[in-house]
This record gives C-alpha cells, structure tokens and sequence, in this order.
C-alpha cells in the first residue's frame, strides 16, 4: 500500500446551525483513486474545499507527506502541488479557452504574456481530451459540456501530486468519460493521487482503487473497490438497502398536449443546432430526448420555451400556436423549464427558499400590486412538505441546500406556474441517489395527475426506467424514436451516434455565411463607437468650416486628452467589475496639492519657515495625493467589502472637503513658479510642445499605450478581465481579487491626479471646485467605447475612441453654437444609445452562445 500523500486528521467544520463535517480522518495515497462517495448534504464537497484550500476547518489538521500544513487559500493549495477540479464550473465566461486555462498561472515571455505559447499548449491539452475545441474560442460561446472539458484541461495544466474530482463527468457523454478515465490512469502511473466524487456508481466501481463513504458529515465506510458492489455503496449511503428503479408502467392512451413541428435552429456561427425536429407529446406521457453532447436537446428545449427568436418551426400547446410569443407567455400557457444549470439559469442565489420557488408566479401571492408574505410561504410550505425539500425553512438562503433539494426548488417553482407540459433537462444531474430517486417519483406522480412531461438525460438507466417513449437525437436531427419499454441500451447508444447526412447540405442551403448578425454586421457592432465618431466628424465639417482647423483640432484634442486620461484609470476599475465617482474630486484635490506647493510651497508654522520644492517633486507628491485616494477606495472595496458606488461616493465628498481645507477655499493663482526654486517648469505640462504638438496629448498618448500594454499583454490584465467576468471563478483559480480590485483603484487615482496636475498646469492656477462631475464624462467614454458596466470586457482603445467621440459631440455643438443646455441633453442621449447598443450586443451574443454545439 502507497504512502498517504494528502490526509486530514480528525477534520471538523462547524457553519452557523450546521456541522457540516464532524470529526473525519481521510487519506489520498500516490498513485491511486480514492473515491468519495455520500448523499447530497454528507459533506463530500465541503471536505474538498477543506482540501483544496477553500475552506478552513474549525478543528483538526492537516498532512503532506505526513507533515503538517497550513492551507489559508487556493493559491496556498496549488503551490503544493494540489489541484480541484469543482462541481459548479468555475470559468470566467469573456475569457477565451486558452485564457482560462492558464488564468493566474499565465505563460509570460519578459514579463508580457506569451499568448502563442498559451495556445499551443491548450491545443495540446484539449488534443489530450481528444476535444477539438478552439483555443482562441471564448468560454461563454461554448456548450455546458466543453466548458466542463476546458475545466478538466485547466486541471490537467497544472504540475500536481494530489487532484481532485467533483463531478467531472456530470456532463460528459461516455465516449468523453473513457477518455477522462484513461487520463486518470495515466496520471495515477506517475504517481498522482487522485480523489473522484460522481453520483454516477457505476463510473465509481470502473475507475475507484478505493472507497471511502461519508454520511451526514461523518465517515461511516471505507474498502478496497474491488471487493464491493452497488448496493454495498448504496447501503452506506444511505444506511438501507437499495431498490433498482423499477420501469413505468404502461399509462394509458391520452389527447395531444403539444406539437413541435419542423423546430430548426441555426447558430451564429452558421452551423444547423436543430434540423426540421418534429415530435408530438400527449397528456400523462413521459417523453425522453437522448442524444450526445451536442446533439441539440437543450436548444430543442429552449426553443419550445422561445428563447431562441432565429429559430423557424412552430410549437402548439393544446392545439395553439405558440410562435412568435415571448418566454412569459409560454409559461403563462401552460409550459415550464427546468433548466440544465440549477444555479445559473434555475435559482436567484441571494434570494430564500421562498422567493425562489415564487418568482415565476409572483402575481398568484399579491392582491392588488403587493406580495401578501402569508400566501406565498403557505405554498412553499406546501411544496417543501410535497417534495420532501430538507431545509430548516422557506426563509432559508436558497444556498444552504445540497444539490439534490435545489433541484427540487427548480421543480417547485415551475410547478407554482401551473404547467400542462414540464421540461426537464438534466434533472439529477449532480444529485445523490436518494435525491434521484425521489425525483423520479415525483416526475411520475405528476404524469399520472395528467401533466405532459419532456425529460432531458444523458444517463441510459434513467432514460429506460422513467420515460415511456424516447426520442433519439444526433447532431440537431432526430435519428430514431423508441418505446421505451422495448428499448435496449446499445440500441440508442447506436442512434445516438449516427452522422446525419443531410447535415452539410442543410447547413449551406439555410445559413450562408452572411445570414444573420454574423460576418459584417458582427463587426459593425464591435467598431460602432469608431462608426460614430467618424459620422460625427463628418457632420460637424460638413456643418462648419472651423472644425478641420488646425487651431481647432488642438484644442479639441488637448480636451480629449484630459477626460482620456480620466477614462483609462476608469477603465481598469470598470473591467473589475466596479466604479469610481470619486475620479473628478481626486484630480481637483491633486490640483490643488500641485498649486499650493507650486504657489505658497509648504509652510511649517512651528519652524517658522516655508519649504519650497522642485517641479518635478511636486508632480510626484500631487501623483502620490492620486495615489492614497486610489488606495483608500480599494481599500474599503477589495478588503472592507464596502460596495463600490458607496466607497467612492464617499471618497468623492473626503477630496472634495480636503481640496477646500487645503485652499481654505481660494483659488492658487500665478502658478508660473519663480526660478531661484527650481520650480518654473510646472506650466510646461499644460502649454507646453513636443515636435509640435503640446504636452498633454503625448501624455495621452503615453498613457493609453502603456494602459493598453498593460490590458491586453500582461498577467495583471488578464487577472482584471477575469475578476469582472467571474470573480469566484478567478477567486478559485488561484488570482488574489483583493489586490487586483485594489490596484484599479489606485491606478485610476493616480490618472485622475495626472488629470488634475495637467489643467492646473494649463490654466495656471488651481482652484478646488476643478474636477466637478469630471466622473460623469469618463464613465460616459467608458461607455461609449464598449466597455461593459457589468465588467470583465472591454478595451483601452475602445475608451480612448469613446473619449473622442464626447470631444468631438461637444466641440462641434459649440462651433454650431448649440445651447450649453442643449448640449448636454444630446450629450446624455448619445450615451443613453450607446448603452441600448451595448444591452443589444451582450443579448445577441447570449443568444448566439445558447446556440452553439
């Protein structure tokens, strides 16, 4: 027997009324699969987490090679040599494969990122998987079932001793799973150990070396894989004997509840998703759709419920047709989702137990527009009792509950709506036995009450014994349909597998390369702030003949410069996922340190004597102002958890009232300087010329090459980019969000005191009211250069055009002689636009990602 490389000792985890974990001792040895097997809420995954590094115990320790370890982070974990793979994918969804993969452990070449050594290693990895998924794809454009292969290659990437498997297979079709359990024996041969969590028992006994049972937070069982069977595993689980699903008996004959006639599909990418599928489904049935990954099932599903408007076909519900209608209509009609990812697309996780089972059926528990809490508890309650839900309340966080009583939550809130037809998809996945067991019986129940059931699953078993009829598809086509108490196994394994022929000719016959929003019209989308900027140049040359002068394009440029620079730091904090209002108060705070020390320099009252310092020297302790702002909005963001829109709002007041102390009010004029200091170049930053053309547009210039260095090629950037897309997912990956979050920030102070020692400069006096509502402008650049409010996409470059487009709209209506008023209503509704664009980009793309295979 090998040596225990990874053990914990009497591990306990006490939450606030739970102990989740109570007393465990457990071992992974080199070279050999543990598996950890225990119903939903046994505490598998929290060991795990105790593993890995997410989780600290309350009691007990922890080994490495018989060695005590400390374990504070996932970073702490990895650098050990362990790695985790989790149960909920953990990928930053506006990151490309190859991006997530190495996140937080970026391939870098003289401290940039090596992004051709990234992809070929990715490439190598998914070829590992034998997966041709494209490295440079992005994450969110890809099926539930190869974001699960990319979050095997990201673990595959890492040099480990110890990995960890939470339901890695939990979307894999068994082609994928024979490749996943070959890789695990190769990894096992070099010595890795290997811990495996599946409720899949079957997979357990094929790979396992070994097997170790939780139960309620405690080990109860643990034996050498080849001397145990199912229902040994199923025992322990559950501490009784375990009962084979048995077939549905055959229900009689009952009318049609719905229709789907010639549903079809195309993806933005111009492949056929979903090819003329026809199908009926009668009250009482339980119709099953199997087919591989990427097969189509979901987006069949999807289309029945609208969310797929390019999709051509008609759907009828009790003989109406549904087409054209929205997803609140059809649930108003009678038909209900389920959806295959129970906690992005099925549960609100701030929200209760209640609230979530209420949310598609608010209206029912409100008398005249207010929610009447009695009502809505009363059917939770209900449902909680009905379903066998284990919570200790409807009140409860939806987030306490294992896996298998979420799912049951989903179901709840679809049953709340009153559904004729229920649309399962993946209903057990990720759940234990006795959840799934009590799923079944829950959708046979609710068969024989007369409701049309459709059931998702990629489990044969489950297909077998739960539908009475089966629906096979391959690749968006239906290939073969079955009784399904005639059905075998390997007969829809085989149809399943069949390579449609009409898929090429469908594919060039109904999707050209230009249908669509694809091609051209994508990519107008993408340059539409470069569109309009050049739309609004021409319009203000053609309008007025000042604007092309080479007078007027200096000062136009010299303005742009200012709110450019403002904007980038705007930027970075924008791309994490926050915001910065405190950007204007900072730079008339740093313009007011910069002047009075350039004017008055600094007096020491208890000396008696007045310190007056060099220009230069006063740039860097203006910049060093910027600097602490920064520093104090990240740190009440990334490490007090203050939100944003708070944090910074108070800030904004802190530098405002500290410019007016500073100033006591006045402005610091002449600030020329006087020779004898040294301190006579401070007017150069602002009137001063390089080959020609004044300071603060090379200073632009610098900045926005620096800054889009930094965002596209560096680690740093990357992370950024990560933590707005999914900062669990990046928190997970090993990236601290702490410093990132509080590194924008202090990048974002130190351009806005930048800003603020530049109009100082050119004004030639500081006054401490310089800076108001100066945000207002850089958050609209932001904007309008395509960076998302959400965070974690967008680009230097697309801000500095935004920037231009808020100079040019504003120098071209004074030229015109527009109304300041006026301007800023047409400057409001340019950005009001430009966020409708933006809203309609982000819908397309989530459409365009749903329909991709």
């Amino acid at each position: 027997m090998s040596e225990a490389v990874l053990a914990a000792r009497e591990v306990s985890v006490q939450y606030p009324g739970t102990l989740a974990l109570d007393g465990v001792t457990f071992r992974l040895r080199a070279g050999r699969v543990n598996a950890l097997i225990g119903e939903n809420g046994a505490g598998k995954s929290t060991l795990v987490k105790v593993l890995g590094g997410v989780v600290r115990p309350t009691r007990g320790s922890l080994l490495l090679d018989g060695e005590p370890i400390a374990l504070r982070s996932v970073r702490d974990a990895d650098a050990l040599g362990i790695g985790m793979i989790h149960q909920e994918l953990n990928l930053c969804p506006n990151l490309s494969v190859a991006e997530n993969i190495f996140l937080a452990r970026e391939i870098t070449a003289h401290g940039l990122l090596d992004s051709t050594a990234q992809r070929r290693q990715a490439e190598a990895l998914l070829a590992r998987l034998e997966h041709p998924i494209d490295p440079d794809a992005l994450v969110g454009d890809l099926p539930l079932g190869q974001q699960q292969i990319v979050e095997i290659a990201k673990a595959l990437a890492r040099d480990v001793r110890v990995l960890m498997m939470d339901e890695p297979t939990s979307a894999l079709s068994p082609a994928e799973i024979a490749i996943l359990f070959r890789i695990i024996r190769d990894l096992t041969a070099r010595g890795v150990a290997i811990l495996y969590i599946s409720h899949r028992l079957d997979e357990l006994l094929e790979i396992a070396d070994e097997v170790t049972v939780l139960r309620d937070g405690r080990l109860v069982a643990e034996s050498e894989a080849r001397v145990i069977d199912t229902r040994w595993i199923v025992e322990q689980m559950t501490g009784r004997a375990s009962k084979v699903p048995d077939r549905r008996p055959q229900a009689p004959a009952q009318a049609e509840v719905l229709r789907a006639e010639a549903l079809s599909l195309v993806s933005a990418s111009g492949k056929m998703v979903l090819q003329n599928a026809s199908f009926s489904l009668h009250a009482g049935e339980i119709l099953g759709l199997y087919g591989l990954m990427g097969a189509g099932r979901t987006e069949l599903l999807e289309c029945l419920m609208g969310l797929h408007g390019s999709a051509s076909g008609s759907v009828l519900l009790n003989g109406q047709r549904l087409d054209g209608q929205s997803t609140s209509a059809r649930i108003s009609a009678g038909l209900a989702l389920v959806p295959e990812d129970r906690q992005g697309a099925g549960l609100v996780q701030s929200l209760s137990v209640c609230s979530n089972m209420t949310l598609a059926s608010l209206p029912q528990w409100s008398r005249g527009g207010w929610l009447i809490p009695r009502l809505e508890q009363t059917a939770a309650g209900k449902l909680v009792t009905d379903l066998h839900i284990k919570t200790a309340g409807v009140q409860e966080n939806i987030g306490s509950l294992s896996g298998g009583n979420q799912q049951k939550v989903v179901l709840a809130k679809c049953l709340l709506t009153g559904p004729r037809v229920l649309l399962l998809d993946e209903p057990t996945r990720g759940v234990d036995v006795g959840a799934k067991r009590e799923i079944h019986e829950i959708v046979r129940k609710l068969a024989e009450s007369g409701m049309g059931i459709i059931v998702v699953s990629s489990e044969l078993e489950e297909m077998l014994a739960v539908t009475d009829r089966i629906i096979v598809l391959s690749r968006g086509l239906i290939t073969a349909e079955f009784d399904a108490r005639q059905a075998t196994g390997a007969a829809l394994a085989t149809a399943a597998s069949v390579q449609p022929e009409r898929e090429a000719r469908a594919g060039s016959m109904l999707n050209p390369p230009q249908a669509g929003m694809g091609g051209i019209g994508t990519q107008l989308f993408r340059l539409r702030a470069l569109i309009v900027l050049f739309v609004l140049a021409a319009a203000f040359a053609t309008l007025s003949p000042a604007f092309l002068t080479t007078g007027n394009l200096t000062i136009l440029v010299k303005h742009v410069a200012i709110n450019a620079i403002l904007a980038l730091g705007m930027t970075f904090v924008i791309l994490s996922g926050g915001i910065d209002l405190s950007v204007g108060s900072v730079a008339g705070l740093a313009g007011i340190v910069a002047g009075g020390l350039i004017h008055s320099g600094l007096v020491l009252n208890s000396l008696g004597i007045v310190v007056y310092f060099h220009t230069w020297l006063v740039v860097l302790i203006a910049l060093l102002a910027g600097a602490l702002a920064g520093a104090i909005n990240g740190g009440l963001v990334a490490h007090l958890r203050v939100a944003p829109f708070i944090a910074t709002l108070g800030t904004l007041y802190v530098a405002r009232g500290t410019a007016l102390l500073i100033s006591n009010g006045a402005t610091f004029p002449d600030l020329a300087g006087r020779p004898e200091l040294g301190n006579t170049g401070f007017l150069w930053l602002g009137a001063g010329r390089v080959l020609g053309l004044p300071v603060p547009i090379w200073l632009m210039v610098a900045c926005a090459a620096l800054g889009a260095l930094v965002a596209a090629r560096t680690p740093f950037g990357r992370r950024v980019y990560a933590v707005g897309g999914n900062e669990r997912a990046a928190e997970l990956s090993g990236v601290r969000v702490g410093r990132i979050k509080f590194t924008v920030y202090v990048i974002s102070g130190l351009c806005a005191a930048l800003v603020g020692v530049i109009i100082a400069a050119q004004l030639g006096a500081a006054h401490p009211a310089t800076g108001e509502t100066f945000e207002l402008n850089a958050i609209a650049a932001v904007v309008l250069g395509g960076t998302s409010l959400m965070g974690g996409r967008g680009s230097i470059g697309g801000t500095i055009i935004g920037a231009f487009v808020i100079g040019v709209l504003a120098d071209g209506l004074i030229l015109l002689g527009v109304s300041e008023f006026w301007q800023t209503v047409i400057k409001g509704l340019v950005i009001v636009l430009a966020v409708i664009l933006d809203q309609m980009q982000q819908r397309y793309n989530r459409r365009a990602a749903a329909t991709r295979s």
